[in-house]
């Protein structure tokens, strides 16, 4: 006899979680209910999260993997700490690529910048998200070591 299956299939655990965009929303949804404005950091984050969406598109949260994040991170950690109006308006991935065959010298975000504000809002964005899911949040763990 078949064994009467507990647990739902993946498939529709996954369909339950939002897009990255909408993990957002939720997540400024939560902070403004009562009556607060999320300000400086909801545009904080909402720059952190088009970041990543720009780097892997506007994707589920169930596919978004440990990987995706680090390469995030990685390239992350060469953009530049002070883009020029021209570089934000190109794709992460493009400005990254044309300065490092460059080969010029240009300041990158430091390692706690990196930590602190970049990665932490895309995971605390994540986190909101997938609470209660049971899933595991892909940007835990992910972070550029820091200098004593």
């Amino acid at each position: 006899g078949e064994t009467p299956q507990l647990t739902s299939t993946p498939a529709q655990g996954d369909a339950l979680l939002p897009t990255v965009s909408k993990a957002l929303e939720g997540w400024r949804r939560k902070r403004e209910t009562g009556g607060e404005d999320a300000g400086k950091t909801a545009r904080e984050f909402e720059t952190q999260i088009n970041r990543f969406i720009d780097v892997h598109g506007d994707i589920s949260l169930s596919i978004v993997t440990t990987k995706q994040c680090i390469e995030f991170r990685d390239l992350m950690s060469h953009y530049p700490a002070r883009p020029t109006k021209q570089q934000r308006r190109q794709p992460i991935r493009e400005v990254v690529q044309t300065l490092k065959e460059s080969g010029a010298a240009y300041p990158t975000l430091k390692p706690k910048t990196l930590n602190d504000t970049v990665l932490a809002a895309v995971k605390a964005v994540f986190g909101d998200a997938l609470e209660g899911t049971g899933r595991p949040n892909p940007m835990a763990g992910v972070a550029v070591s820091e200098p004593p």
